[in-house]
């Protein structure tokens, strides 16, 4: 099988969504960052379409296709044009019925082509208009079918682009998960010191004044990697933790935000969340109980959704530390 032959059954694998998510990474980075290598992935998924709306596909690769049309709101959308297109193509041609030479003489052989067309003298007047309207309605269909299509493209690319920004945002999100695990584990094992002689000598400490019963937590998104972003000290009097997240991404109707352990164990999730605008930009707020928040380390995902329902994962991320 020649080298041509297997990038192909490659890209099919990745448009029906079989391949692994090593190799669909690897796919993505090579399409997204060549724009001829783009260009065909468009044209592989153009004929995977066309063999679905034509109805040529194998049953198994047209249960795939099916399943990724249930999680692609853009796919059903090129399948609906492609089978318009379809249809547009399929009508019958209008009929025209011959015109005899004397009705051309009667109308004028020396008229020009657009007269010919669009002439109204003799019998001939009817098949005329008929022919005249079909060529009138194919060219602005047909303008218009482009116009649509051109412009389905373009967004299907820029979703494309997105997603590929998603996917890679949220293994970078899995690697911080799993560098702070690692390092709470370290700590764990390295367990509490005690204190030295010259420590013990030491009057005690004046206790500290109790904490406000509700504490603020301020978060930006995103963290440098090992970072364990921002840390408070929860202390026995305060029953609840108010976050006030600072949103760069404004495009979605609504927000959900999640407070997850390093491990990915959900903690407390909100609701959904409407952006407030503050005077240092947009930001999500909601609460959480202090006593779900055990001293450690923790992420808040933020997901969007948008106006037709469709939700983005991982649109936001932000860390934080515990300490009691």
């Amino acid at each position: 099988m020649s080298r041509q032959s297997n990038q192909n059954e490659r890209t099919i694998a990745y448009l029906l969504g079989t391949t692994s998510d090593e190799e669909r990474a690897r796919i993505e980075e090579r399409y997204f960052s060549d724009d001829t290598e783009f260009e065909e992935l468009e044209t592989a998924e153009d004929e995977l379409i066309d063999g679905y709306v034509r109805g040529e596909l194998a049953s198994t690769e047209n249960q795939q296709f099916e399943k990724r049309m249930s999680q692609s709101r853009r796919l059903v959308q090129r399948v609906e044009f492609a089978r318009t297109w379809a249809k547009k193509m399929a009508a019958p041609a209008v009929e025209v019925s011959p015109v005899s030479v004397a009705d051309r003489k009667r109308d004028g052989e020396e008229a020009g082509w657009w007269k010919k067309l669009f002439g109204f003298s003799g019998e001939a007047r009817a098949p005329r208009l008929a022919v005249a309207f079909s060529v009138l309605l194919l060219l602005v269909g047909g303008t218009a079918l482009l116009v649509g299509w051109l412009k389905l493209r373009e967004e299907s690319r820029q979703l494309a682009s997105q997603q590929a920004a998603l996917d890679q945002r949220q293994r970078d999100l899995d690697r911080q998960a799993a560098d702070l695990k690692a390092q709470a584990d370290q700590l764990a094992r390295q367990g509490i010191p005690h204190p030295s002689p010259t420590e013990a000598a030491l009057p005690p400490k004046p206790e500290e004044p109790a904490g406000p019963a509700i504490l603020a937590l301020a978060l930006s998104p995103g963290a440098t990697r090992g970072d364990s972003g921002r840390s408070i000290r929860i202390s026995p009097t305060t029953s609840q933790v108010a976050f006030n997240l600072d949103v760069r991404d404004t495009d979605y109707s609504s927000y959900q935000a999640t407070v997850l352990t390093v491990d990915r164990t959900p903690v407390s999730s909100s609701g959904s969340l409407r952006l407030r605008r503050t005077p240092s930009g947009a930001a999500l707020s909601f609460r959480v109980p202090a006593k779900r928040l055990p001293p450690g380390d923790y992420i808040v995902n933020v997901d969007g959704v948008t106006s037709a329902g469709a939700k983005m994962n991982g649109i936001h991320y932000y860390v934080f530390r515990v300490t009691r």
